[in-house]
């Protein structure tokens, strides 16, 4: 199987809902229906194949970044689909001017371990066998450091799905269409997925893309993802991507590699920052029932 992923993203301030796979493609993901990120982003795209997985894995990296995630989607059931992801995160920097506090003791450090819980769910129904979906879905983040004080916010964010003889998927997306966090940008997004049918030989080929505008104080965001994904044999995923952020300015290379069965893949996935090289690993294992 082969595949191509292009897409624009704006950057979140929530932790990104990519485990393995759609890291080591550069984040592809809102017209992926196999990809666990769209329960946060486009949970329609979930309901236009049948599949029921569980997930989990983690993230380590030189920034000193340890992340923890699982997930759970069903659309096996009949036309309803449900998904679930857990994230949480955690890191020691040292605090910014804005997050001191008035006054230090002599000799005080100045590191400010954070810790970001976020729990999110999707929900969508499809028809005239699986070709429509329509889904919702939100999120309750707690972010909690030592310098400031928890605080706790919730988003909502909508979704439309479609797909032509399995060959071409679609997605609508509305992110952050409500949200408890000031900070949090209305995102408006697109995606299409193109693949030739299995039928047509051992090789497959197929085209992505995201599309995403995100209004942040009169100006759009956008990040740019591109990703690849070469399959050997079927269970055993060779992916690489190019990821850069609108608002840092860092260009991102990816790559992963996993191996497993018709019930379980265990995968790999590396992002290098390029300006800055600094790395992070991720590890997933994927179970099909």
């Amino acid at each position: 199987m082969w595949w191509i992923g292009l897409g624009v993203i704006s950057n979140s301030l929530a932790a990104d809902p990519w485990m393995a796979p759609s890291m080591a493609a550069g984040g592809v993901t809102r017209a992926n229906p196999t990809s666990m990120g769209a329960i946060l982003t486009a949970p329609a795209t979930l309901a236009l194949t049948p599949r029921y997985e569980v997930a989990g894995g983690g993230r380590v990296g030189t920034s000193s970044v340890l992340r923890a995630e699982a997930a759970a989607t069903d659309s096996t059931t009949g036309p309803l689909t449900l998904g679930l992801m857990y994230i949480r995160e955690g890191a020691s920097f040292e605090a910014t001017t804005d997050e001191l506090p008035g006054w230090l003791l002599p000799g005080q450090d100045t590191l400010n371990p954070y810790t970001e819980t976020t729990v999110g769910g999707g929900m969508a129904m499809s028809w005239l066998n699986r070709h429509l979906s329509a889904g919702v879905g939100g999120r309750f983040t707690r972010y909690a450091s030592r310098f400031s004080e928890q605080s706790d916010n919730y988003a909502l964010n909508a979704s439309l799905g479609g797909q032509i003889e399995e060959q071409l998927f679609l997605a609508l997306t509305g992110e952050n269409l409500y949200s408890t966090d000031s900070r949090d940008d209305l995102k408006l997004g697109s995606g299409i997925r193109w693949q030739p049918p299995s039928k047509s030989g051992a090789s497959r080929f197929g085209i992505e893309a995201d599309l995403v505008a995100t209004l942040a104080e009169e100006t759009m965001l956008s990040d740019i993802h591109l990703g690849m994904e070469v399959r050997p044999s079927p269970y055993v995923p060779m992916r690489a991507g190019f990821h850069r952020d609108a608002r840092s300015g860092v260009d991102s290379i990816t790559g992963g590699i996993g191996a497993g069965s018709e019930e379980a893949l265990f995968e790999y996935a590396a992002r290098v920052e390029l300006s800055v090289w600094e790395h992070s690993h991720s590890l997933s294992l994927r179970l099909f029932f």
